[in-house]
């Protein structure tokens, strides 16, 4: 086998890497959830015919655990699926909380935050992940009363 011969091969095999790996990427990104066969005929000008499969798992994140939480800057402490207790003046009729998701695809709804009264009330913090898996965090704010300093 000549030099020539040699180096077209490898390029052919090359070529046939990086459209795999071209295919995978695009078929990963159209896969639906769970597991996904792509069955793959590639024809080269000689007639020569190859047939791959590609097989993509795609799990759905279900990151609904890790998220940081913040009072006017402060970041609250979460222990056994309870935030920090918070005191607010009374004054303030709906908490002003900051929610940071770890992953972009999920999602929050805080429950019960809309009119505070006075005393002790308990909110719900829910985190929806990507797989729509739900996960609730207990918190208590109080807001003090009028003559409360």
């Amino acid at each position: 086998m000549g030099e020539d011969n040699k180096i077209k091969k490898i390029l052919i095999i090359a070529g046939e890497i990086l459209l795999i790996y071209l295919i995978t990427l695009i078929v990963y990104a159209i896969s639906k959830n769970g597991i996904n066969n792509y069955n793959i005929k590639v024809v080269a000008e000689n007639g020569a015919t190859r047939y791959y499969t590609i097989i993509v798992n795609n799990k759905l994140l279900s990151s609904n655990k890790k998220f940081k939480i913040y009072y006017n800057d402060k970041k609250l402490k979460i222990k056994n699926d309870t935030i920090e207790t918070i005191s607010v003046p009374n004054r303030v009729k709906k908490a002003k909380l900051k929610l940071v998701l770890n992953d972009s695809k999920s999602k929050y709804k805080i429950v019960g935050n809309k009119s505070l009264k006075v005393g002790s009330n308990k909110i719900k913090v829910i985190i929806t992940a990507e797989d729509k898996s739900k996960k609730e965090y207990d918190m208590f704010i109080k807001r003090k009363g009028f003559f409360d300093f």
